[in-house]
């Protein structure tokens, strides 16, 4: 751990206190500072004066920059290059005049695990980022302020070393950040359904995903009721629920359901185009297999699944949570949920079966969501934090509905499991950030 302090000099020196000197094999040869993406060559002079654990920079480099002195930063080295930071930007929002006091603070509990990670983590909006300049206007966090004015403090600050992203941001910024960082932006792109399936296509992971086209035709629908007596009509980049149809076939007649129950019954086959001109209004439908899922006494069940990258980079489910939706409803978001229930748990509850045999399937499906996480790196861009939606259908076999890559709640849910989940998922992308600075995780004792 280190401080830093700005001296006014023209030298082209770091200065080091003795304390921190055997971090260095020589102290004369030139190197690289790097503090988030910003680099500087210089050389390295041992100061006595210096304070234990401190270093000195000339204020000249940061000219144009607002540095925190207060924060405790770690510093790495690597050959011929100095890692001052972490250096982490937080995209917590698209525009910079959102960013209230009120905002900022609903972000503080993300924080909680700052000694950690230490260095400069600052939250910041799409338009606060000036590709040109290389700066992010936003908040630097200051976990030792008294009072939540003190505790977010205004500057503009180099491009970081990481970002987790929260927040859209226009494409062309998110293009500029990733020529300038490298893969260090992580739920990078929002993708849809289709892109999803896709991607599946090409692994083993497909098995797990209910066979889907898009619905481009009623010939389309009319083959898929061929092959299934339930489908579901999805628009390809929708959440919380929206615009999902359920159509069945039973006979030669055509029951079509709405989101909220609402029921209304063809003669034929041949009313699906009427179907579609009705209730489709775009083309960008996707139709997919209906599941014969497990129900408890007509409610349905999915189960939510919390996947995150650690420390060690490594993707690990944070969270395991089964959602009771309200009876009657195939939904199981905010509006249409009954009640939340620990995962195992649920698992009990839903299909009658033992501690043990609750355990194994549990850790099937977080083995099916963790090779899911796998191909969506591999296909649709950097990620290290989603949410996946799965169902148990009465064969047991595991289904993946969705894939939550970009917003998505989780107070509610940890909330059934504890208040340990609920922050290790608040804090954990910071940590996955930190690794991808460069800057290793403490060893943690006991």
């Amino acid at each position: 751990m280190v401080l830093i302090s700005f001296i006014k000099t023209n030298n082209n020196k770091l200065y080091i206190s003795k304390s921190i000197e055997k971090q260095f094999l020589q102290t004369n040869n030139e190197v690289t500072i790097q503090f988030g993406h910003w680099k500087h060559q210089a050389f390295i002079e041992v100061d006595d004066q210096l304070p234990e654990n401190t270093i000195a920079m000339p204020k000249y480099w940061f000219n144009g920059y607002n540095i925190p002195t207060e924060l405790p930063y770690e510093m790495v080295v690597k050959k011929d290059t100095i890692l001052i930071g972490p250096v982490i930007a937080f995209i917590f929002r698209r525009w910079k005049s959102s960013l209230t006091l009120a905002v900022l603070e609903k972000c503080k509990n993300r924080f909680k695990g700052y000694d950690n990670i230490n260095g400069l983590i600052y939250v910041c909006a799409g338009d606060g980022i000036n590709l040109v300049n290389q700066t992010v206007e936003g908040y630097a966090y200051n976990p030792y302020a008294s009072n939540k004015n003190e505790r977010w403090k205004y500057g503009v600050f180099p491009l970081p070393g990481a970002i987790f992203k929260r927040r859209s941001i226009p494409r062309e910024v998110l293009k500029g950040l990733e020529e300038k960082i490298g893969r260090k932006v992580f739920n990078s792109h929002a993708f849809n359904k289709w892109q999803l399936y896709k991607s599946a296509l090409k692994y083993e992971v497909i098995k797990y995903f209910p066979q889907t086209k898009r619905l481009t035709s009623s010939n389309v629908l009319n083959e898929m009721l061929e092959s299934f007596p339930v489908v579901y009509l999805k628009p390809r980049g929708s959440f919380k629920g929206k615009g999902i149809y359920t159509v069945q076939k039973q006979g030669q007649k055509i029951i079509f359901t709405t989101r909220s129950q609402e029921k209304i019954v063809y003669d034929s086959i041949e009313s699906t185009e009427a179907i579609l001109k009705r209730y489709i209004p775009s083309k960008r439908y996707l139709i997919q297999q209906g599941i014969e899922a497990t129900y408890k006494e007509d409610q349905h069940v999915d189960f939510r699944l919390f996947l995150q990258k650690n420390s060690k980079k490594e993707w690990n489910c944070q969270g395991f949570v089964g959602r009771f939706g309200k009876k009657k409803s195939i939904i199981t978001n905010s509006k249409f949920l009954d009640f939340l229930m620990q995962g195992r748990e649920a698992l009990k509850e839903l299909l009658a079966i033992s501690e043990k045999e609750a355990m194994k399937l549990e850790v099937e499906m977080i083995q099916a969501a963790i090779a899911t996480c796998k191909v969506i790196d591999q296909e649709l861009g950097h990620y290290g934090d989603v949410a996946i939606d799965m169902i148990i259908d009465q064969d047991r076999n595991i289904w993946i509905l969705e894939v939550n890559n970009h917003f998505y709640g989780y107070r509610k849910h940890l909330e059934v499991e504890s208040k340990e989940a609920n922050q290790r998922v608040r804090q954990t992308p910071f940590e996955y950030a930190k690794a991808l600075c460069g800057f290793p995780m403490p060893d943690k004792k006991g």
